[in-house]
This record gives structure tokens, C-alpha cells and sequence, in this order.
């Protein structure tokens, strides 16, 4: 049987008991456009840029096209 506050698709994880609308906290979501744009982060600035890691991406991006080339000439009819 049907409790009164629950529907038929009520599961575990979708229990429909959260608030909605303005009874969330933060409000509505439609009532996002009233307030503006609000900038609580002001300006962050970037952290430095890692060298290492970057390089590491690059080489093995460029070791992973070697393999595929190999590949591509390992297959290729005569």
C-alpha cells in the first residue's frame, strides 16, 4: 500500500521528502535572474604552471602516436 506522502515512484534514492522551490536553501531556481550576477570569489589568481606534469602529457601523447603508427605500419597490406 501507498503511504500519503509518498508517490508510486518513490525508490530509495528519490524519496521526494527534500524541499522544493523556495523551501530549498539557497531559494528557487527560477528566482536566479532577480539577484544578478554575484561574484563572492572576486579575482582568484591561477596557481603556477607545473612544467613537469605538462611534459609528461606531451611525451606520452607523442609515444602513444609512435605505438599507433607502428601499428598502422605493422597492418598495412603490400
Amino acid at each position: 500500500m501507498i503511504e500519503p506522502n509518498e508517490t508510486a515512484g518513490d525508490t530509495a534514492t528519490e524519496t521526494h521528502h527534500e524541499p522544493h522551490g523556495g523551501a530549498m536553501p539557497h531559494g528557487a531556481a527560477d528566482d536566479i535572474a532577480e539577484h544578478g550576477q554575484v561574484d563572492d570569489h572576486g579575482s582568484v589568481a591561477l596557481g603556477p604552471l607545473d612544467t613537469r606534469a605538462w611534459a609528461a602529457a606531451f611525451l606520452g601523447i607523442a609515444l602513444g602516436l609512435i605505438v599507433a603508427a607502428c601499428f598502422v605500419v605493422a597492418t598495412a597490406t603490400r
